[in-house]
């Protein structure tokens, strides 16, 4: 299990200069913020390059999870490739929500399921990672410059 940000489990963290070295195979790997590595917004090589793992993925036996607030943020390409969606609303607000209703959309057959969890019963599973920690974007851009020289080494 690889993951970008901090797990409370066994896993290792890795960083999108590692990702973009396609060595990875037999793994999950966790992104958040997907739209870091593929903005729908703004096309680069750097974004080309991460849709061309995500679309190997099943060939190496990787398993790609992304989390985004805004799934249109992310490249169409990686949307496209998706095999599951999980959209998540909480009830009945999101100031003092007492559950949460996650709908499933299985791409492939359009099949929609829902379930809704009151919020004690997810605490476990809220434990498991950090839903505050933010991302440095100034190690973030250091860690682009370094994809972006590997870029211009091979082109």
């Amino acid at each position: 299990m690889y993951s970008d940000f901090k797990l409370n489990f066994s896993f290792k963290r890795i960083s999108f200069v590692e990702i973009m070295k396609f060595e990875l195979s037999n793994a999950v790997v966790i992104l958040d913020e997907g739209y870091r590595y593929a903005d729908s917004h703004h096309r680069s090589k750097l974004t080309t390059l991460f849709t061309y793992f995500v679309q190997q993925t099943r060939k190496r036996h990787v398993d790609f999870i992304t989390a985004s607030q805004r799934i249109m943020n992310i490249d169409i390409r990686i949307r496209d490739l998706a095999e599951l969606r999980i959209f998540c609303e909480a009830l009945p607000n999101s100031k003092h929500p007492q559950h949460l209703r996650y709908t499933f959309l299985e791409v492939g057959t359009g099949k929609i399921t829902q379930i809704a969890y009151p919020m004690k019963a997810l605490q476990k599973a809220f434990s498991l990672f950090n839903t505050d920690e933010y991302y440095d974007i100034f190690e973030e851009a250091k860690e682009k410059d370094k994809i972006r020289q590997m870029i211009r080494a091979i082109s």
